[in-house]
């Protein structure tokens, strides 16, 4: 507890120095830049067990989107602020560490499991907030006009940095190269056994055909299917549950390795028999 209270008053005294800041930058700008940022990251990363504790106590989902609310309101605050004050120097600085720390609290969410339906909504969440930023931006020049162009391109820069943000976390895997019909790839693979057992084949969504492997005891299934591009894609999906650990979501790239390695051998086979054919 005492500890806590010791993070806490470094994030709160890492915002109360950004009160010092003059309204134009000068060397002392950046210098207030350099100790707000060094004061929230030792406050906020030693905060670790004690955020490990709140999702023990509120539950994973709730924090997470606690966490999500939290790192969206930071960047939305900055950006607003910088509207606000015209782009002067100060908000400037404001707004990028706002954008840095909303950024670092979006990518340290979700701690040591992965919640696939969160993370969906999560994507869902970031792609949505970053059309409204670059929607802002539209807004701040037709507003603004010409003094409103230093504030619109900081804003698209946050609105496409948010964006990629909302990208990085994807459960699709695309491989090229791979034209084998679904029926015809299941026979090649259906006596070779994977952790996630032998496949079948069934429909997903709207994926009305699909290779799948799976459910596994924690509810979880890996499945392949063709966009109507014609590019063989591999997802994994959830089968009720919520909660699997990180180590369980790299599986995933385990079994892309395994049809890219048909689509360059022609050889069906799992990385643990590489001697294994069809």
């Amino acid at each position: 507890m005492k500890d806590t209270f010791k993070n806490i008053t470094l994030l709160l005294m890492s915002y109360c120095v950004l009160l010092l800041l003059p309204r134009e930058l000068n060397f002392f700008s950046y210098a207030i830049l350099g100790v707000s940022v060094f004061l929230f990251c030792i406050g906020y990363f030693r905060m670790d067990s004690a955020i490990k504790k709140l999702t023990e106590t509120m539950g994973y989902t709730t924090v997470f989107f606690l966490w999500t609310t939290l790192g969206v309101f930071f960047i939305a605050f900055g950006t607003l602020y910088l509207y606000l004050d015209k782009a002067s120097g100060k908000s400037l600085i404001i707004a990028f560490i706002l954008l840095m720390e909303g950024l670092v609290i979006l990518g340290t969410t979700g701690g040591n499991v992965v919640n696939l339906r969160a993370e969906r909504l999560n994507s869902r969440i970031l792609y949505f907030f970053s059309l409204s930023l670059f929607g802002f931006a539209i807004f701040t020049i037709v507003r603004q006009k010409l003094d409103g162009v230093a504030a619109a391109t900081m804003i698209v820069f946050e609105g496409i940095i948010v964006l990629i943000m909302g990208i990085v976390c994807t459960y699709r895997h695309k491989i090229e190269g791979l034209k084998t019909p679904i029926r015809d790839l299941h026979s090649r693979y259906a006596y070779i056994e994977t952790p996630l057992g032998y496949p079948t084949i069934g429909k997903v969504g709207r994926h009305k055909e699909c290779i799948i492997y799976g459910p596994s005891p924690e509810g979880f299934s890996v499945f392949g299917y063709y966009n109507r591009f014609g590019t063989f894609c591999l997802e994994l999906a959830d089968a009720g549950k919520e909660v699997m650990t990180i180590d369980d979501s790299h599986i995933l790239d385990s079994y892309e390795s395994m049809f890219e390695d048909f689509v360059e051998t022609g050889k069906a086979r799992w990385k643990d028999e590489p001697e294994s054919e069809s």
